[in-house]
Formats: structure tokens, sequence, C-alpha cells
């Protein structure tokens, strides 16, 4: 099969490294940011060199690229072309995708910006709503990031075209890197420190009373503060204890993040249920996804979320819910108190995550769509 992914943007290089693992066997053709090119060339992918790229410059026009890549697919013996990451560009987009005489499967993190967008006082955002929804009858395939969102598309709008849900992220299961195992629970809380998207405040006072009694539990917030107000959330989880809980102040590296999620036993992601998104409400779970999900499958690691949000439904049996903090201080010291509860739940997150192997997605996807010369 050959295959043809167009993106640049530079926000999810790690959904285009995860289509190129998936698509491995196939040949692949990336029309790029040069941002995500230099990322890809440093990355795991071990067959980067089989990759036939045509790159956008940074100064470049976008919309003379999309008129030269334009030709150059349509002339191709090309099988299908991923659209990914159309965050902007709305007029660019809607021209490239209309031209594009191959299939497309346009790629959605937000559905109801597409979906169901609110309409507003505000010229921008309301255009941005048409190209949206433009774009999106475009394209014969839409791809979501899991079935949660699928089932939405299905049962709230009927939506009767191919849906697909290739995920964020894969499994690689020669990449484990686990910790010898110790008595000391380890606890991740991945993702940029944003107060609008997470419950820091209920995972402060859970930590403040699992603290004040003396249990040997570790914390740890891998991402940086994205807005001002985060550098005080980030003081006072550091004065809980200097000692056990683990943050950060900038950057964190890549190399940096994968050793802390390796050496993690469990994912902490108290996501708020609803979002705002381009003046458009976005519910985590059932039209969009979670960053907490996406970490769990990466890392095969169990998980805590809030019982507001959905619980991703390939990950049910390794996601724990918390309704309240005196339910999270119960659930966190049951895990810490009985090893063999979290060994368990483990066990379960490796199966669940083996269901996102490249192999795996790939056969899965061709069974949801077939690919038309």
């Amino acid at each position: 099969m050959k295959i043809a992914i167009i993106d640049t943007g530079r926000a999810h290089y790690t959904y285009l490294y995860s289509l190129c693992k998936i698509f491995e066997i196939d040949n692949l053709y990336l029309y790029v940011s040069e941002q995500l090119m230099q990322s890809l060339k440093n990355s795991k992918l071990k067959k980067y060199n089989n990759i036939k790229f045509k790159i956008k410059g940074k100064d470049s026009s976008l919309k003379l690229y999309y008129a030269n890549i334009v030709e150059e697919i349509n002339n191709s013996d090309i099988d299908l072309v991923f659209i990914n990451t159309v965050h902007g560009n709305f007029i660019q987009n809607s021209f490239l995708t209309s031209k594009l005489k191959k299939k497309k499967i346009l790629t959605i993190h937000n559905l109801n910006n597409y979906a169901k967008p609110k309409v507003v006082f505000s010229i921008k955002s309301n255009i941005r709503s048409i190209f949206r929804r433009k774009i999106m009858n475009n394209c014969e395939i839409i791809n979501v990031y899991g079935e949660n969102l699928q089932s939405y598309l299905i049962e709230d709008f009927k939506y009767e075209k191919i849906i697909t849900t290739l995920p964020f992220s894969i499994f690689e299961e020669e990449l484990i890197k686990r910790k010898p195992n110790n008595s000391k629970l380890v606890i991740a809380i991945p993702g940029s420190i944003d107060e609008d998207r997470r419950d820091y405040k209920s995972v402060y006072n859970v930590f403040k009373k699992i603290y004040s009694e003396g249990y040997d539990i570790e914390l740890k917030l891998l991402g940086r503060p994205i807005k001002n107000t985060a550098n005080k959330l980030i003081d006072d989880f550091e004065d809980l204890n200097s000692v056990k809980v683990q943050v950060y102040r900038g950057f964190v590296s890549e190399e940096i993040f994968e050793k802390e999620m390796w050496n993690s036993d469990l994912i902490l992601g108290l996501t708020k249920k609803n979002i705002i998104f381009d003046s458009t409400e976005e519910e985590y779970g059932k039209t969009k996804e979670t960053g907490t999900t996406f970490a769990m499958i990466r890392y095969s690691l169990p998980g805590i979320i809030s019982s507001e949000v959905r619980k991703m439904k390939e990950l049910e049996n390794s996601t724990l819910t918390c309704s309240s903090e005196e339910e999270l201080y119960k659930i966190i010291l049951k895990l810490y108190l009985n090893p063999c509860i979290l060994d368990d739940l483990k066990k379960n997150a490796l199966i669940n995550s083996r269901k996102f192997t490249p192999s795996s997605v790939r056969e899965k996807f061709l069974r949801q769509v077939v690919v038309m010369k």
C-alpha cells in the first residue's frame, strides 16, 4: 500500500510518529514541515531512510507548497492520503482537500469543532467553523482516537462515512524499560501543567494528607507550567515534600520523560470533564481523548481518572475512577498497601497496550476500511 501523510503543523509529532510505525511495511510519502522531519530523523524510527520526503520550508508559501503536492500526488499511484493536525490555515486546507483526487483520511482531535461548532459573535470563529465542515466533507474517511469518539459520531450525528480509530500513540514492547520492584509506589502526572485542563487542587490535598501520615509514595509532575499561575502550583507541590515530589519548571526533554514514565507504577490524570476550544465546548472521553489514555497505552500502565470522564473502552479494566478527594485517597492507599492489586492492574494494562502494537493497529485499520485505488 502506498500512503501519503500531509502534516505541516508542529503540535502532534507523536501521532505522525505513530502513523510511520503503523505503516512501516508500506511505502510512505511524507509531506511535512522541517521541524517534524527533523524530529522523525532523531526518533527511534528504524526505517526512516525508506521514507520519501517533500519538506515544506519554514518560510515558504503554504499555498504554493499545497499546489505543488496536489499535482504530484494526483499524478502518482498513491492509495491513501492522511490529512493531519488541521488547527489553522483553513482556507488552504480546504483547497488541499478539495483538489486531491485520492482517497483522503482526516484525523480530528476535537470533534465538536467539526461536527457541532458553537455559533458565536465572532466572524473569524464562524468562518473557521464553515471551513472545518468543508474540509470534513471533502474527506472520504474520518479518523478519531478511540471507540468512544467513533460511537459519538455514529450515534449522535448518524455519520455515515467510514470512521477509523487509529490511536494517537502506539505501544512498542521492545522499548520497555521497567524499574526494579520495590516498596515505593511511584505515581506520574504526564503533560503540561495547566489548571484549566486538570484538577491539581484535589491532587495537592490528597498528597498533603498522604505525606502527613508518612506513606512512602512518590509523585512526579512531568510537564512544564504553561501559565504564570502554574508556577505557584509547582511551589505548593514542592513544599509538600521536596524529596518525594518531583517537578519541572521548564521543558521536560523526551529522554527524561521516557525514563521517568518507565520508572512509574501508575498514571494519575484528573482531567476536567469539559474544555473550551475555539469557542466550542469539548468533552473529554466523548468528543476528545485525554493525554492520560495516550500515556497509558504507550507505557502500558494503569491509570486513575475522574469519574466524570468516560473510560477509553480499550482500557476499561486497567482504568480506575474517582469522584472525590476522599475516594482518590482511598484508591491510592489501597494500591500502596495491596501491591497484588496493583500488579493485576499492570497485567491488564500490558494486555490492553498490546492491542496498540503497530501490527495490531494496522490489521484493525484494514478491517475498518478498504483502500480504493
